[in-house]
């Protein structure tokens, strides 16, 4: 069964015999008889038959007609000794207006309910416009031995009600006893809870290096994969938490190159909402018609050099007719150098298609503190490489004055016709150290039903969740996890799916 929560707020009444009691009758017929709406009225709440005895409330059938009218024809089926005649909706409630505009939770313990059938009672609140028309309710049937909890939102301006309703049908004095009774107490309530919520969704975990970095994936089809969440580094934390639960999941593990890699994103795993689709790269030169640079994660038979994502440059040109060199260029964010040290550059491509003159080539502009171009670029051809993942490998060292430098490809494409080049670029690195690139592995993820429990906190607060496995008169609350400082947005516990209804309430910490 999955786990529940119990929403704590600020806004917190209960069952207070100290405060003013309300009684409203509802009169309906019988559903033998069509069910029908009779009229409703105000009713001392004795006359419902609800009534206090220090801080327990009582509620029973309701008697006070046999006791007044024991012989109307319009309460009793043939008049005097007849059988019910009409069904009674008895309200017992409080309505305090100044609860409107806020999240309002009403919580008791019900010590007992021995109501036979069909007399029923449930717990409410009710949320109703100045004009008395319904905006909003919560109900609750109250059940024996279990505490109850319910929480509505309430408009601003609003009368507010809450309480309890018994229905059935009207009762004779002397059989009252055979038809029950509700018992209710009531509980202490938290000063220190905030509202909370729980969400149903996967709990993803994997085994993390603290070396290395990891994005989780998911996937509806187990062949298209989509990052959820930002790239976690190293191993504080190995799991998260999805609301939009998909059939399949991994995780990837980005392992580092030379351990002095300075290109940021050299796997382009990591994604960003730009022109390229990956973050710290860059399309350098607006595209023209044929000019194509995205970053994708198949090309044919082609797969990523290691994890899932490569960059795909393409520049093709029409077969006949006038046509413009396609414009391809592709440049890393400014990555901080130091002048006269010299840097092993390493990638891998593949040149898939080899139609016409075009001519791959990556480039190294260096510049300034300033951003000014210092000396340079370098271009330098890589056409040799096949359709295959080869690593390209050479040694940079920026000249004087050069503080950071770029690193990019272009296609240096004709403007014949019928030109068609693709380029595939992957694992690239910029270290000190030996050319070697990063590498991504895939991880089978541990993969359960889980839920998330989630709050607004205040910058630098502490809170506690707990949890208990059923709200009874004395529910036995524990921790679950550690303190969490609040973040000033919202912050969120998550738990594996109990097999069993499982409780969750937050408080706030002094």
């Amino acid at each position: 069964m999955l786990a529940a929560s119990v929403r704590v707020n600020a806004i917190q009444v209960g069952v207070d015999p100290s405060k003013s009691w309300i009684g409203y009758m509802n009169v309906f017929e019988l559903p033998a008889n069509g069910g029908g709406y009779d009229f409703g009225s105000s009713w001392g709440t004795a006359d419902l038959d609800a009534s206090f005895s220090g801080t327990t409330l009582t509620l029973t059938p309701n008697t006070s007609i046999d006791r007044d009218v024991p012989n109307d024809p319009y309460w009793w089926v043939g008049g005097a000794g007849g059988a019910p005649n009409k069904t009674m909706d008895a309200s017992m409630y409080v309505e305090d207006d100044t609860l409107a505009g806020q999240t309002v939770t009403f919580a008791g313990n019900t010590s007992a309910n021995t109501l036979v059938s069909p007399y029923t009672c449930v717990a409410f609140i009710k949320d109703f416009t100045p004009g008395y028309s319904l905006n909003g309710s919560v109900t609750l049937p109250v059940v024996g031995g279990q505490g109850f909890s319910i929480t509505l939102a309430t408009a601003p301006g609003d009368h507010i009600q809450y309480g309890f309703e018994t229905i059935g049908p009207d009762a004779r004095l002397a059989s009252v006893s055979t038809l029950g009774s509700v018992i209710i107490v009531p509980v202490t309530l938290l000063t220190n809870g905030v509202a909370c919520s729980i969400a149903a969704g996967t709990q993803v975990s994997w085994v993390a290096s603290s070396a290395n970095s990891y994005e989780p994936q998911k996937s509806a089809d187990n062949s298209v994969w989509t990052d959820f969440g930002t790239v976690l580094s190293g191993n504080s934390v190995t799991s998260r938490f999805d609301t939009a639960t998909a059939p399949h999941y991994r995780v990837l593990e980005l392992v580092p190159g030379s351990a002095d890699n300075v290109l940021l994103n050299p796997g382009f795993e990591v994604p960003a909402a730009n022109a390229i689709g990956a973050a710290n790269w860059n399309i350098a030169v607006l595209p023209n018609a044929g000019a194509s640079m995205w970053v994708t994660n198949q090309y044919g038979a082609i797969s990523a050099h290691s994890g899932t994502n490569f960059l795909f440059i393409e520049s093709a040109t029409a077969a006949s007719g006038a046509v413009s060199a396609p414009n391809t260029d592709v440049r890393s964010d400014f990555i901080p150098v130091t002048a006269g040290t010299t840097y092993n550059l390493s990638f891998y491509a593949a040149n898939p298609v080899k139609t016409g003159g075009a001519n791959p080539q990556y480039d190294i502009f260096f510049y300034n503190a300033a951003n000014g171009a210092v000396g340079g670029p370098v271009f330098t051809s890589f056409a040799s490489v096949g359709s295959s993942w080869t690593q390209v490998s050479t040694t940079v060292t920026p000249p004087a004055g050069a503080t950071q430098l770029t690193i990019g490809w272009i296609q240096a494409a004709g403007a014949g016709n019928g030109e068609d080049w693709v380029t595939l670029i992957d694992d690239v690195s910029l270290s000190t150290g030996p050319a070697a690139p990063g590498s991504t592995n895939v991880l089978a993820a541990a993969v359960q039903p889980g839920v998330q429990v989630s709050w607004a906190s205040s910058n630098g607060s502490t809170y506690q969740v707990q949890s208990a496995a059923g709200l009874r008169a004395s529910p036995a609350w524990s921790a679950f996890g550690g303190t969490v400082t609040g973040n000033g947005t919202t912050n969120s516990v998550n738990d594996s799916a109990a097999a069993v209804q499982k409780y969750y309430r937050v408080l706030q910490l002094p």
